[in-house]
């Protein structure tokens, strides 16, 4: 079956590649990191999209807390009208400067307890605001912070891979690691 065929003698010459270049070693030092990179990224930000999703429903409870509150403080006072409308009708001191007085008490307290309220209300919300703000922020940040970093990974890894070449492909003056 082999017949006829004429083999050459093998030539063995000494095998070389060339380095790859900065630009070449930076391009796969971006390719090994380009997806453990995005991932970190990918994650710090969900990680604070949670925490924006938690304050915003703090935020949302708050206000629905003030609301109800307001409510209770004006169900109070109506009750509490309605007593005092009832001394009125009992006693028959319809014009009594003591019944006008007790009235404007009452109204008094209800507006006090309800500012109270609002001012609660509202210093909660803005905490939670300057949280969030400062959340969006780190948020917005976020791929220029892990820039920084990623790029000091990459720098490592074009150093790691210069390194490699050289062991595997030692040039004239260098010195083999592995003999």
């Amino acid at each position: 079956g082999f017949q006829g065929i004429d083999l050459l003698p093998l030539d063995l010459e000494k095998m070389s590649t060339s380095l790859p270049t900065d630009t070449e070693l930076t391009t796969n030092a971006n390719t090994l990191l380009s997806a453990s990179h995005e991932r970190e990224i990918k994650n710090y930000q969900q990680e604070i999209n949670l925490e924006i999703t938690e304050i915003k429903t703090k935020i949302e409870l708050t206000n629905q807390n003030a609301t109800i509150q307001i409510e209770q403080v004006n169900e109070l006072y109506e009750q509490s009208l309605k007593k005092i409308q009832g001394q009125i009708a009992s006693s028959g001191l319809i014009n009594s400067s003591i019944i006008i007085d007790k009235t404007a008490q009452l109204e008094q307290e209800k507006n006090a307890k309800i500012t109270e309220i609002n001012l609660n209300c509202d210093s909660e919300v803005a905490s939670l605001t300057a949280k969030k703000t400062a959340l969006e922020k780190k948020l917005a940040d976020s791929s220029t912070y892990f820039s920084t970093i990623h790029s000091k990974e990459k720098t490592a890894k074009v150093i790691e891979l210069k390194d490699a070449y050289k062991i595997y492909n030692p040039g004239e003056n260098e010195v083999r690691a592995l003999d």
